[in-house]
């Protein structure tokens, strides 16, 4: 993120992990306590991120940020630019990578985008607040159906998925297993995220 073609502003860092994340990028770093089960995890820190952002008056724009994931450059303003006209903008062609198997998945939405690859206008975060669900994980979803909002899908893709990495266990896979197609010798994640590649596959499940 600190490699962004356009500066952000401020970067909320919600962390609930049992070794605490070291920020040394100016982030504004939200420590919550360990151990609940991972849906409950997600709705906690969501509410205590968005809670954080709605208190800063200087808010203008919101974008999730997930740490398992790579975003390319551009990504942030490639998204601004459909903010400065809609209220609710995301990539619908999506690419998904499992490093453990060193596959790959190809994803277009036609109606949403994944959370990773969602951005909204400030003045919606009551509303998000108000679609956030312990019981389903599935905020994406909800938020492209349910916000009565100008809504924004682009055709473009700057965020890759990355799955089966070491960790928690992840709450959705973006695909299924026979979905699946093999990228044996990495040389499909090497273009897709260049000097990024052998870190993705560092932290890969080992089988």
């Amino acid at each position: 993120m600190n490699r962004q073609s356009l500066p952000w502003a401020n970067w909320i860092v919600v962390d609930d992990g049992t070794v605490q994340t070291e920020c040394s990028l100016g982030q504004h770093h939200l420590s919550l306590s360990s151990g609940l089960p991972p849906a409950e995890s997600f709705a906690r820190s969501l509410r205590a991120g968005l809670h954080e952002l709605g208190e800063m008056p200087e808010t203008e724009f919101v974008f999730f940020i997930e740490d398992d994931d790579w975003y390319g450059r551009n990504y942030l303003a490639s998204l601004v630019v459909a903010l400065m006209k809609h209220d609710l903008v995301g990539e619908s062609y999506f690419r998904y990578y499992n490093v453990s198997e060193k596959s790959y998945h190809y994803c277009g939405n036609a109606h949403h985008a994944a959370l990773c690859a969602t951005a909204f206008r400030a003045a919606l975060i009551p509303d998000v607040l108000a679609l956030v669900d312990e019981n389903d994980v599935f905020l994406d979803l909800r938020m492209w159906r349910q916000l009565k909002c100008s809504k924004h899908l682009q055709p473009t893709s700057h965020c890759v998925g990355l799955k089966a990495q070491v960790g928690r266990p992840g709450l959705a896979w973006g695909h299924k297993p026979n979905e699946l197609r093999p990228d044996r010798e990495g040389t499909l994640l090497k273009s897709w995220l260049g000097r990024d590649a052998p870190q993705a596959l560092e932290f890969a499940i080992k089988q």
